[in-house]
């Protein structure tokens, strides 16, 4: 297991000297060439993000590269922190492995020559986008800034089950270009200790009628988890104004819900505020800044 985050860490240290090296050469054909390999990256990195998207159920609006700025971007609403933790580093996390494939090819199969030089292109075109970006970062430490009880309570269950996942198959080999499958075993770990937890406290609450411990939800503290008794509907209410003077309603035991965009800087200047409801929940989707 430990083996698939030390390839994490390589790959952002290759990364990081390549595009050094690359930003300190002179214009020249070698230097247009890199660029061009280094956008195949990016475009990569950004399908990263919209196939992260789409697994843990948040349906991507927009996806956007530009070979002029060298950049690109997809937008999402967000979630969890673990869904936007899993999002934003999801370029690193797919791209490292489809970088150890590639090496393999170029350096130890039996495939025809110009097979292994184009395995080769794209390792080097992954350590130029394979790491996250700014705004990637800024995405995963928002949200946890916006419900930190219910972001550690998934760190603690996600540290659970990595610690039992790596006792269990301490005895057990399995390659490095395959240690994802450690990975996997951590998730469907996650969902169980999460679950089990959420059982445990129905149960108190069944047998005592205490309401059980009040275990953190991803819309805050809401009471315990195992209230059984539905909240009266409240009464609408206005929100406030954004910055580009929109105005509507929504309930107030509605959850807002913005909208977070991954691979490119998010200027605040141009929020603009939009409404869409869904069924009886109305839910506020943002976009920070324009592309």
């Amino acid at each position: 297991m430990l083996d698939g985050i030390w390839l994490f860490v390589i790959i952002l240290i290759l990364g990081f000297f390549l595009r050094m090296m690359w930003r300190g050469l002179p214009s020249n054909f070698l230097k247009t060439l890199l660029r061009i390999i280094a956008f195949i990256g990016i475009i990569i990195h950004e399908l990263c993000h919209y196939g992260m998207c789409l697994l843990m159920g948040k349906r991507p609006e927009s996806i956007k590269v530009s070979y002029r700025e060298m950049k690109g971007s997809v937008r999402s609403d967000v979630g969890t922190f673990l869904q936007a933790f899993l999002i934003g580093l999801a370029p690193l996390l797919i791209m490292s492995y489809i970088a150890w494939f590639c090496l393999d090819i170029a350096l130890f199969s039996s495939f025809l020559w110009y097979y292994r030089w184009l395995a080769g292109i794209l390792v080097i075109s992954i350590l130029f986008a394979a790491g996250p970006s700014p705004a990637d970062i800024r995405a995963i430490t928002s949200r946890f800034s916006r419900n930190s009880k219910y972001a550690m309570f998934q760190i603690l269950i996600v540290f659970l089950s990595g610690i039992i996942v790596y006792f269990l198959t301490s005895n057990l080999f399995i390659p490095v270009k395959f240690s994802f499958i450690y990975f996997i075993f951590i998730g469907v770990g996650y969902f169980f200790l999460k679950y089990l937890a959420m059982g445990v406290n129905l149960l108190a609450h069944l047998l005592t009628g205490n309401g059980g411990h009040r275990i953190p939800s991803r819309h805050g503290f809401r009471g315990s988890i195992s209230t059984l008794k539905l909240k009266k509907k409240r009464k609408i209410g206005k929100i406030p104004a954004t910055r580009d003077g929109v105005i509507d309603h929504i309930s107030n035991d509605d959850t807002m819900i913005p909208q977070q965009q991954y691979g490119e800087d998010n200027p605040i200047d141009n929020i603009i505020g939009t409404i869409i409801k869904r069924g009886k929940r109305k839910r506020i989707k943002i976009e920070y800044g324009q592309w």
